[in-house]
């Protein structure tokens, strides 16, 4: 105990569990206002397809580049009433985010990576650790082909292994099991409370 103890009071360790403590109050404060809500019936109207619903969730994850924990957390909880109604499996929901949140951080010159990499640069080196990051993005070809094929699938809508199953089973209205997994039927736990009108400003 003694040990773990003294590993989360370390500075660094417990601003990180801080941090994501708030994310998760901030987004469940979303879900409960009814933001997520709001938000979902507002792009569903101007959503009209499938495509739309994939693009515009990759676009939002490329946009949101100041932390990948806090992307993930709020691209999930924005899109995921959208792509639900577009019968957009829960796996191609997960991959899009999460492929969309590290890579486009680490490329990023504004995000809580690029201030990560910039700690490790030693105290008089030739150049800052700003110039050192915004050197290395172009080589950076992980997070750069990730990105591209993010948008490649989205736009195209390719499909192949396991998350074509997971395609094929979310079409015929199960979102959350592969081909290979008996289907069924889950029905979204958090909704906002029957006193909360869904309001988009509190998504924002």
């Amino acid at each position: 105990f003694d040990t773990l103890f003294n590993t989360m009071i370390d500075s660094v360790d417990f601003s990180i569990l801080m941090f994501m403590i708030l994310l998760g109050m901030i987004v469940m404060l979303m879900q409960e206002s009814g933001g997520t809500r709001a938000y979902g019936e507002w792009a569903s109207g101007h959503l009209k397809s499938k495509r739309s619903a994939l693009v515009t969730t990759s676009l939002l994850g490329a946009l949101i580049f100041v932390d990948d924990y806090f992307n993930c957390l709020t691209v999930g909880s924005v899109m995921r009433p959208v792509t639900d109604k577009y019968k957009v499996s829960r796996a191609k929901l997960a991959y899009i985010i999460d492929a969309t949140a590290a890579p486009v951080c680490i490329i990023a010159p504004i995000s809580s990576w690029a201030a990560a990499v910039n700690s490790y640069v030693p105290a008089g080196s030739s150049m800052s650790g700003f110039e050192m990051f915004v050197k290395t993005i172009p080589f950076n070809l992980y997070a750069i082909l990730t990105l591209y094929m993010v948008f490649f699938t989205s736009i195209v809508g390719f499909d192949f292994g396991l998350m074509k199953k997971h395609e094929e089973n979310a079409a015929k209205g199960d979102l959350f099991t592969s081909g290979g997994e008996e289907s069924r039927t889950r029905k979204q736990k958090t909704r906002p409370r029957a006193a909360n009108t869904p309001k988009a400003r509190s998504s924002i």
